[in-house]
């Protein structure tokens, strides 16, 4: 380990819990907190994970060091990133430092899109299974007519909390950004 290229987050991730791939994500059970269901996703394309059941999420660095308990630069080292410090930054233009946020923030809006998409298309898929086994039930057993049925409910209790996540952080956000305009509005 020491390089960017060496450390991903689906191997560090890999080491605290298994993980089973489900489309672009990865899936197991919270290495932060007790479950039974899996409600832990991890998505090595985008460099993220998130759990649903307890709400916890970020990316290689943050995951270190709530593991590991490691400071910013051990954990920021250990994965290859590089660590800049606040003096050996290039001062940035007011407009430079606003574009600069902007993108993170849309890079990140659209990765939630991307998660709400990807949860919309399971919960299509295990309504479809379930609706099978309303409909022939002497082709299903009693257990996969009741892993279907949880498995749905799951799913809907994922998707609730993640829009409620979605709809508390954008008004939130939106307080935040119209703030920090008028700051930046007084200081020009």
């Amino acid at each position: 380990m020491g390089t960017r290229a060496e450390v991903n987050l689906l191997e560090i991730v890999s080491e605290y819990t298994s993980l089973i791939r489900r489309g672009n994500e990865w899936a197991g059970l919270c290495p932060f907190h007790e479950e039974k269901t899996p409600s832990f996703f991890v998505n090595p394309d985008k460099g993220f994970y998130h759990c649903y059941g307890c709400s916890r999420g970020g990316d290689l660095i943050s995951f270190l060091r709530e593991k590991r308990g490691l400071s910013y630069p051990e954990a920021a080292r250990l994965s290859g990133k590089e660590v800049i410090s606040r003096d050996k930054q290039p001062d940035m233009t007011k407009v430079e430092a606003r574009e600069q946020i902007l993108a993170q923030f849309h890079q990140w809006e659209q990765s939630r899109i991307d998660q709400i998409t990807e949860l919309r298309e399971e919960i299509e898929i295990a309504e479809i299974a379930f609706w099978s086994t309303t409909r022939a039930p002497e082709v299903w057993t009693e257990d996969e007519c009741n892993y279907w049925r949880e498995y749905l409910n799951d799913l809907y209790n994922q998707y609730e909390i993640t829009l409620e996540e979605n709809l508390t952080f954008a008004v939130d956000e939106e307080a935040a950004w119209k703030e920090w305009r008028s700051e930046q509005e007084g200081n020009e």
